[in-house]
């Protein structure tokens, strides 16, 4: 299993959804049963009176909304304007009128709301994107689709999906739920969009790539005849280690207080579990994922499936910002064949230059 547990989750008793809204039932084996939820508050009440304990919660969330929220997803919060002063409004109208696009709202297992637009294509096979650090749908979303769609193919459909907290998705930050922001936003494709799980195709980049993976474990787990795929797309193999390749000397201390706080994103025995096809793509050259932190590093070394691929992206030396930058024509024709295989679409017939693109070997 991920690390992910039925103790981390949120456990209160949900309302039932506004009506228009979708619900997303429990993954596998994370449902909270009538026990689960007693052990759970008679838990509560015992760390508030006895005193250590309650000081360990307070000092928890404390750290979780006033300092990890603010690094991991900084675009939290933010309801009605960008942060450059955007009418939201008006770009999500926008994004309606030229991507034909449908707003829609999925309430997730553990409560929260997720604002979502689904932009449909000719085919029933769809991406599932997962926006990394500062990403909303609203200011990328046009770019993302048109990108997506350039890869792949005019035919794909695209689901995207603000996680919680972020812009009108309402529920509170937390590591543990973002996974159950993205396998919610599945469900509604496979139950409300009729799309089979294996022309379901997950893509996740930076932070999105790592709980993207995590999304997708709990929707293979859910769905275990059918081959869950995903591209994940320059992001890390997990979090602390993120954070000791960046802060160098303090690394170890921070990385330290995230493991005593149970604060951590780890997709890594998701990534190989998953059935389906799998693909990283990476830069060396990324400014943001130092590549000793990468998830392509951690998936050449220790991939255990079959079936996974490496699409290697070649920055310049002069690149500006390496980690979001869009795909070359060359680059853009070997992941869009992965992809197109990876979602059991025809693939196009093209000149694939093989220094872009290996497998994985186990």
């Amino acid at each position: 299993m991920v690390p992910v547990t039925t103790h981390q989750l949120c456990l209160r008793t949900q309302p039932p959804p506004a009506p228009g809204v979708f619900q997303a039932d429990w993954p596998e084996g994370l449902s909270p049963t009538l026990l689960h939820k007693i052990t759970r508050l008679a838990w509560t009440i015992f760390s508030v009176i006895v005193f250590p304990i309650g000081i360990y919660y307070l000092i928890r969330i404390a750290l979780l909304h006033g300092v990890i929220a603010p690094c991991v997803l900084p675009a939290a919060g933010k309801k009605d304007w960008g942060e450059n002063g955007e009418d939201l409004d008006m770009l999500r109208n926008d994004l309606k009128t030229r991507l034909s696009a449908e707003n829609i709202a999925i309430q997730t297992p553990d409560g929260a709301t997720l604002d979502a637009m689904f932009c449909p294509g000719s085919s029933q096979k769809v991406v599932l994107y997962v926006f990394g650090n500062m990403g909303c749908y609203e200011k990328y979303g046009v770019d993302v689709v048109n990108e997506i769609r350039r890869l792949a193919g005019d035919d794909i459909g695209v689901l995207l999906f603000n996680p919680r907290g972020v812009n009108r998705s309402v529920g509170s930050f937390s590591l543990e739920g973002l996974p159950l922001d993205a396998y919610s936003a599945a469900e509604y494709l496979i139950h409300e969009k009729n799309i089979l799980p294996r022309h379901l195709l997950f893509y996740g980049h930076s932070l999105g790539g790592a709980y993207g993976a995590i999304g997708a474990h709990m929707t293979q787990l859910k769905y275990p005849n059918e081959p869950i795929s995903i591209v994940n797309d320059r992001s890390f193999s997990h979090i602390a280690k993120v954070v000791d390749e960046k802060l160098t000397r303090l690394g170890r201390a921070v990385v330290l207080m995230l493991w005593t706080f149970g604060f951590n994103l780890d997709p890594r025995k998701a990534w190989n579990e998953l059935k389906g096809r799998k693909i990283v793509v990476c830069d060396k050259k990324d400014e943001v994922i130092c590549y000793p932190s990468s998830f392509d590093r951690f998936a050449k070394r220790h991939t255990s499936t079959e079936n996974a691929w490496r699409v290697k992206l070649r920055s310049s030396d002069d690149e500006f910002f390496v980690h979001s930058r869009r795909c070359t024509d060359e680059e853009a024709a070997a992941l869009g064949y992965q992809m197109r295989l990876a979602l059991d679409l025809p693939s196009w017939d093209l000149a694939i230059n093989r220094k872009f693109v290996k497998p994985i070997k186990i």
